[in-house]
């Protein structure tokens, strides 16, 4: 009877209430999570990025990137390496641009002189000063006959003679072989430079166009013993003093300026037109340049070249001019070669390569 009683109470109350437009509590409904994305960090190579999440409530969570890692390419050459220096390469990602590097090792220097006694002075001071400038790994070779002339040259190739001695030194003394023929020699190594040297032996005259005749079929045997890699180069010789009594200086009358205007014309006809000599080395005109200034003899016997200043200047225009090797920060200096002798030297070697076939007053 009780329980009767107040349940019949709760519905008139309900009623009541209702009927006097009091709110009743609705039902709530659980809020349901709506993230937008954003890519906050971007991700490099080396370091995660972040995508971060927001809800329009303001819950934030994030999530993190991985890193992408390094798209390495090939290793190309950057910085060519040279006989007095290393060289670089390098490589690169293709996503960030970042570079790695190492290093080439110096280029080791190889000539090769097919020469006579002309060729031993020029070559004398080389192997000291080339280390001198910076070169770690060097072969200097002379194929030597005295007085060799571009005919003999030509017929001892043709016939394999064994007829040279063979001058060689690795940056330190020079040591003598004897029976060396021209292609024993080249055969021996992958030369970097062959030089060819005229001499007048045989009554040759290397001022005069007749002894040149046979130096365009030396160059295509030279080429086709040495391959594709040697640079062919020709070594133009220094003219004697005017009161030499070598027949070459006579038939000049003791005129030593018209010898070498002779000379240099020779040379560019004969020997800079030749294909397959790929460089010229002025050493005759470093030389004429140096006697506008230096009172004493640049020759000992009035023929070659004096074992100081003379010898000394000749490896100079043939480092620079055919090798490619600065010598205007040189400060070794050979015995008897004086401090202003070297500045001789510097400026004559320097005038020689821009004016090869050109007396510069010093």
């Amino acid at each position: 009877m009780k329980k009767a009683l107040t349940f019949a109470l709760i519905t008139v109350m309900s009623f009541f209430l209702i009927s006097c437009g009091a709110d009743v509590p609705a039902e709530t409904t659980a809020h349901v999570h709506s993230y937008a994305s954003e890519v906050t960090k971007n991700a490099t190579c080396t370091e995660d990025g972040v995508t971060t999440f927001t809800c329009s409530c303001g819950e934030i969570y994030t999530e993190v990137i991985e890193a992408m890692g390094h798209s390495w390419g090939e290793w190309a050459e950057k910085t060519a390496a040279s006989f007095v220096a290393d060289g670089v390469e390098a490589m690169a990602c293709a996503n960030c641009g970042e570079e790695q590097t190492r290093a080439l090792d110096q280029k080791p220097l190889k000539v090769l002189f097919i020469g006579n006694s002309f060729a031993v002075d020029t070559t004398d001071h080389a192997p000291r000063m080339a280390k001198e400038l910076g070169v770690k790994e060097m072969k200097f070779g002379v194929l030597y006959i005295g007085g060799c002339s571009i005919n003999k040259h030509y017929a001892n190739m043709i016939g394999k003679k064994a007829d040279y001695t063979y001058y060689l030194s690795r940056g330190g003394a020079w040591t003598t072989t004897e029976g060396y023929s021209v292609q024993r020699a080249i055969e021996e190594d992958d030369w970097d430079y062959i030089c060819i040297q005229h001499g007048t032996g045989d009554g040759s005259r290397y001022t005069q166009s007749t002894s040149y005749a046979n130096l365009g079929r030396l160059v295509k045997l030279v080429k086709q013993a040495a391959g594709d890699r040697a640079i062919i180069a020709f070594n133009m010789a220094w003219v004697m003093e005017p009161d030499s009594t070598h027949k070459e200086m006579q038939s000049y009358g003791g005129d030593q300026l018209k010898m070498y205007e002779n000379l240099t014309a020779t040379t560019q006809s004969c020997v800079a037109t030749v294909e397959g000599i790929d460089i010229v080395i002025p050493t005759g005109t470093t030389v004429q340049n140096a006697r506008t200034v230096v009172k004493r003899l640049l020759t000992r016997d009035k023929f070659h070249l004096s074992k100081d200043l003379g010898r000394y200047m000749a490896a100079m225009t043939m480092l620079e001019a055919m090798c490619g090797i600065e010598t205007d920060g040189l400060t070794w200096r050979a015995s008897g070669v004086s401090a202003a002798d070297l500045e001789i030297a510097k400026k004559a070697v320097n005038s020689a390569i821009a004016e090869p076939y050109k007396i510069t007053q010093q």
